[in-house]
């Protein structure tokens, strides 16, 4: 059970504060609902109502900075995850934007940087879906690692790529 003032993330919202918890009548059955403020973006305000397991299970605290620093040094090893047909391609990656399971949020955006990286090589440039993807998945990670480490997002490629070096 979440309270008011717990920072959260919901899934591809990403960082939110749950500022309420409520209850609203609606045909004289009253459910009671987290109350959901996006912190980094002018989204508006979301409601999940407290009983329904599917969309509570989409709201989950975020990490500690032991557990970001640990996801960090995993990097290098995540394996990529290119799948060649673009529609399986794009179903595949729309579920782990949906799940936001850190482990595979990073193997996403090493997938498609290491990709983005050889079509260039050939003066190529990467798919706008999966541009869309790359960049989603890195605003979900990228925003809750900088909160959690306090820095500002602009610091924390430095900080990542510090991390990785000092480790090999």
């Amino acid at each position: 059970m979440f309270k008011v003032k717990d920072i959260v993330i919901y899934t591809t919202e990403g960082l939110c504060k749950i500022t309420e918890i409520c209850s609203q009548d609606f045909n004289g059955h009253s459910t009671d609902y987290y109350v959901l403020k996006p912190m980094l973006s002018n989204r508006p305000t979301i409601f999940v109502p407290v009983d329904n397991e599917q969309l509570v299970e989409r709201i989950r605290p975020v990490l500690s900075a032991d557990e970001v620093h640990k996801l960090i040094k995993a990097m290098p090893d995540q394996e990529t995850i290119w799948i060649e047909n673009s529609n399986d391609r794009k179903k595949r990656y729309k579920e782990i934007l949906s799940d936001s399971d850190h482990l595979e949020l990073v193997s996403l955006i090493k997938t498609l940087y290491f990709y983005q990286e050889e079509l260039q090589d050939s003066g190529k440039k990467l798919h706008l879906a999966d541009k869309m993807f790359m960049e989603e998945a890195e605003k979900i990670l990228y925003e809750e690692f900088a909160y959690v480490l306090d820095i500002e997002p602009s610091q924390l490629i430095p900080l990542i790529v510090g991390v990785i070096e000092a480790d090999e």
